[in-house]
C-alpha cells in the first residue's frame, strides 16, 4: 500500500507515525481499489453478506480441521495506520500508554474488514547490544532492555477481550520468541559464522535464551491462567527459527532450540490451547523442522510472506497434523495488476478451501 514514510509496525505496538503530520490521510482511489481487492471484508457501500463478517467460531473450526463457510482471515503483522484510518473514518486512537492502539479501534477495524481474530502482543526485545563474548549477556540484556511490565500487558489483553465481546472478532495472544532475540546480540562481523560453532564458543548465548524462555513462559502462564478460555490460540513469533544455518545442523535445532520451545509453550498446552509458530521461514527450511516442532507442541504454522506453492505442498503433506496459515505474499502486490491479484486470490482460495486446516 502507498505510504509517504516508514511502514507502521504491528497493530498493538505501533510507534507514532512520523510519515506525515496529518491526523487522517485517506487513501486515494488506487489505494482504495487495492484494499477492495486484497481484504475480503472491505467494502465501500455494497451490502455485506453473512460471510463478510468476522466469526471467531469459524477460526476455531478451521484450527480443528473442520469445514468452514469461508477461509478464516487474520491480520497477522498489522495493517498499518493509513489503512486502519481509511476503514475507520477517523484517526487511530491510542490507549492510555500512548503507544498501543485503543482496543475498540482495533476490534472495529477487524469487524469492518471481516478479520476473524486479532493479536495481542507480549513482546520483550533485548537487542542489539555491543556483544562481549566474555561478559554475562543475559545480565547485560536485562539491564539495557528491561522486561515490560506484565501487569500492563495483561491489562491490554483484558481491554481487547472486553472490546471484542459480541463483535464476532476473536483474540489470540502472541509472544516474542527467544531465537531471533538472541541472534540480535551477535555483532555483524560474526553474522556469517556457522551458528553451531557460535553457540559452542559462547555459552552466554544459551543463558540469554534461557532467560527469555523463562520470562515468556511465565507471562504465558499468567495469560493462560487468567484469560485462556477467551483466547482462540497462542502464537510464538520468531522469524529466526527458519534460518537455514539453524536447521543445517540437526543437533543444534533438536537439542538446543526445540526443547526450549517446548518448555516455553507448556502453559498453553496444559490449558488445551493450540500453539502457532509465526515465522518467515521458507517452505524447505520449515519442512526440515516440522517433525521437531510438532513434537515440541506446535500445531499451527503462520507464514508471514509465504511461497504459495510451498504452502500448498506443506498443507497436503502435513494435513491433519498441522494447520497452515498464509496468503498472497505482500511483495507481489506491487508487481501485479488488480485483475491478476483477483485471479490469484480466487485461485488460491478455491484451492485451499477444498481441504480443512
Amino acid at each position: 500500500l502507498k505510504t509517504n514514510g516508514p511502514e507502521s509496525g504491528t497493530s498493538f505496538t505501533m510507534l507514532p507515525d512520523v510519515s506525515s503530520n496529518q491526523l487522517v490521510m485517506p487513501l486515494d482511489d488506487s489505494d482504495r481499489e487495492l484494499l477492495l481487492t486484497c481484504v475480503p471484508g472491505f467494502t465501500s457501500n455494497a451490502q455485506k453478506n453473512e460471510g463478510d463478517f468476522p466469526d471467531q467460531k469459524r477460526l476455531v473450526k478451521a484450527l480443528n480441521f473442520e469445514k468452514t463457510d469461508r477461509i478464516p482471515t487474520l491480520d497477522g503483522r498489522g495493517a498499518g495506520k493509513r489503512v486502519m484510518e481509511s476503514a475507520l473514518g477517523h484517526s487511530v486512537r491510542r490507549a492510555a500508554d500512548g503507544l498501543n492502539i485503543l482496543a475498540e479501534d482495533t476490534v472495529e477495524f477487524a469487524r469492518q474488514m471481516g478479520i476473524d481474530a486479532v493479536a495481542c502482543d507480549f513482546s520483550w526485545q533485548t537487542g542489539p547490544l555491543a556483544y562481549d563474548p566474555e561478559g554475562d549477556l543475559a545480565a547485560q540484556a536485562r539491564q539495557a532492555f528491561p522486561a515490560p511490565a506484565l501487569s500492563n500487558e495483561l491489562s491490554m489483553l483484558e481491554n481487547l477481550l472486553n472490546a471484542a465481546q459480541g463483535s464476532g472478532v476473536g483474540v489470540y495472544a502472541r509472544f516474542s520468541g527467544f531465537v531471533e532475540n538472541t541472534f540480535r546480540t551477535i555483532v555483524p562481523s560474526e553474522a556469517g559464522l556457522d551458528l553451531e560453532g557460535l553457540f559452542l564458543r559462547h555459552d552466554s548465548l544459551e543463558k540469554l535464551m534461557d532467560m527469555l524462555v523463562k520470562h515468556q513462559g511465565r507471562a504465558m502462564r499468567a495469560v493462560c491462567d487468567r484469560f485462556g478460555r477467551g483466547l482462540c490460540f497462542i502464537s510464538v513469533q520468531d522469524d529466526a527459527l527458519g534460518c537455514p544455518d539453524l536447521l543445517a545442523g540437526p543437533d543444534l535445532f533438536q537439542n538446543m532450540i526445540a526443547p526450549r520451545l517446548a518448555r516455553m509453550i507448556t502453559p498453553a498446552r496444559e490449558h488445551g490451547l493450540r500453539v502457532a509458530l509465526d515465522t518467515q521461514a521458507s517452505g524447505a527450511n520449515l519442512e526440515l523442522a516440522l517433525p521437531a516442532l510438532i513434537k515440541a507442541g506446535i500445531g499451527i504454522i503462520q507464514f508471514t510472506n509465504p511461497d504459495v506453492d510451498a504452502l500448498e505442498h506443506l498443507a497436503q503433506a502435513w494435513h491433519g497434523k498441522v494447520v497452515m496459515m498464509g496468503g498472497l505474499p505482500v511483495s507481489k502486490l506491487g508487481q501485479l495488476s488488480r485483475a491478476e491479484i483477483d485471479e490469484q486470490l480466487s485461485r488460491h482460495a478455491q484451492k485451499f478451501s477444498k481441504k480443512t486446516g
